[in-house]
């Protein structure tokens, strides 16, 4: 029997990431969404950003806190 159960939403706010860019994380069910400020970055800027290291920062923190919220892991895989 499949469940109509929408699956747990868990926000966070807005962190700058450099070059002028903001992002929110929102983990839903078993993924993981970025909304952008001002905008999605092009493929050079996002690389730009990356390197950085404000983005991966930002997400490790959020992952953490939600995995505290929610008494358990939380892992993040990239592809």
């Amino acid at each position: 029997m499949a469940s109509n159960k929408e699956p747990q939403t868990l926000a966070g706010d807005y962190a700058r990431v450099g070059l002028g860019y903001s992002c929110a994380f929102t983990l839903r069910g078993q993924s993981l969404e970025c909304n952008w400020q001002p905008h999605i970055p092009t493929p050079a800027t996002l690389r730009k950003i990356i390197d950085i290291g404000k983005y991966h920062e930002s997400r490790h923190v959020f992952l953490t806190a939600k995995a505290k919220q929610l008494g358990g892991t939380v892992l993040c895989l990239e592809v």
